[in-house]
């Protein structure tokens, strides 16, 4: 339909490889095919979905790329799912493709579709596989592309922005060249407790929690004894020019910050509240925020029923803190495990999140032993 047959093949692959061309300083599109060759026609009902008309494949594909998935990694019922690699190979006996070597494919999107053939029916066309990649291997006569879950973009860190040190004192949450620049700024997701904050204004007594507002900072600790909580702040002035009394703390939530009203005894540690209900913060709602926040996940690829489904079976409210170089996976992790749940994407690469869950009901059917 709109050129070659497959080559008699019940079953013709196309392969959608985005790579950057350093000729052209910008992204291309490659398009491959098995079989003989391929061209979409004008009519929609025999190409894929989204895809125009009069767009040639060349046809190289060998082997179509393989991946396999398990929920857990052995031995484990929670966390990421895991999975086996594979690799999309693609004929250079002319050596057509050699170019492609100076081509950057590392971490860019790759997508397989398989289009199944019946005589004189238009192909029902599905997804194997929506990814990233490697760099490509060139062989004697095949270049092979390792495909990559998109697990792997998400071995990002959760926490990205830094202090810069810029702090003119007494001005500034940002600290002075000398205490906290460089440092990563912290992130808390749902209700954490007796976190280490960042003191990040010396002159004024100011600690950060979060970079970024929260629902409320509930209390304040020093070396274990709890301050007394003043009225929050309305901004950042109004907390740099009036400091709280002395054994209290004051607070400015959308900063993530609070102020001490005299100078410690010991170690400060909070109490803090991010989200605005106990609904926002759950183990489903708390693995989205992650995925689509320093994730990078966009929201149209988290699947809504799963969400919609691990909230009701775990309603609970959770709590994440994060003041290091922990990645967005490993966060993603710990999140999962909590509530016994796995994460993965699944092979048109929306993002999955389950409970296994005992099965209930009728069986069906009893298996002798």
């Amino acid at each position: 339909p709109g050129g070659a047959e497959a080559d008699g093949m019940s079953t013709l692959y196309l392969a959608h490889v985005t790579a950057y061309d350093p000729a052209l300083g910008a992204e291309v599109l490659l398009r491959f095919c098995s079989g003989r060759g391929f061209t979409t026609g004008t009519d929609a009902a025999y190409r894929p979905p989204g895809v125009a008309a009069h767009l040639a494949y060349d046809p190289r594909i060998r082997q179509p790329a393989a991946l396999r998935r398990d929920c857990f990694s052995r031995g484990a019922t929670g966390g990421a799912s895991e999975v086996g690699y594979g690799e999309l190979v693609l004929v250079n006996a002319d050596g057509a493709l050699d170019g492609l070597l100076d081509y950057g494919f590392d971490g860019r999107e790759i997508e397989i579709l398989a289009g199944h053939m019946a005589p004189w029916q238009a192909p029902t066309w599905s997804t194997v596989i929506r990814g990233t990649m490697e760099q490509p291997r060139l062989d004697w006569d095949a270049v092979s592309i390792r495909l990559r879950d998109r697990q792997a973009a998400l071995d990002v860190p959760v926490a990205v922005l830094r202090y810069d040190g810029s702090n003119e004192l007494p001005d500034g949450l940002e600290g002075v060249p000398t205490d906290i620049k460089g440092r990563v700024k912290p992130r808390v997701f749902g209700r954490v407790l007796n976190v280490a904050p960042v003191q990040v204004n010396t002159s004024r007594l100011i600690f950060q929690v979060n970079a970024g507002a929260v629902a409320s900072i509930d209390a304040v600790y020093d070396r274990g004894a709890a301050l007394t909580k003043g009225s929050d702040y309305a901004d950042q002035a109004a907390m740099e020019a009036s400091a709280p009394a002395a054994g209290n703390f004051r607070a400015w939530p959308s900063g993530g910050c609070f102020r001490l009203g005299s100078l410690p005894a010991g170690e400060i540690t909070a109490d803090v509240t991010e989200g605005a209900a106990i609904a926002n913060r759950t183990a489903a709602q708390i693995a989205q925020a992650i995925g689509t926040g320093p994730g990078g996940i966009d929201p149209g690829d988290v699947s809504a029923a799963d969400i919609a489904a691990l909230d009701a079976a775990v309603p609970a409210e959770l709590g994440l803190w994060v003041a290091d170089e922990q990645t967005c996976r490993a966060a993603l992790d710990a999140v999962a495990q909590s509530v016994g749940a796995w994460w993965g994407f699944d092979r048109e690469g929306s993002f999955r999140i389950q409970r296994l869950d005992a099965p209930v009901g009728t069986p069906v059917a009893d298996l002798d032993r």
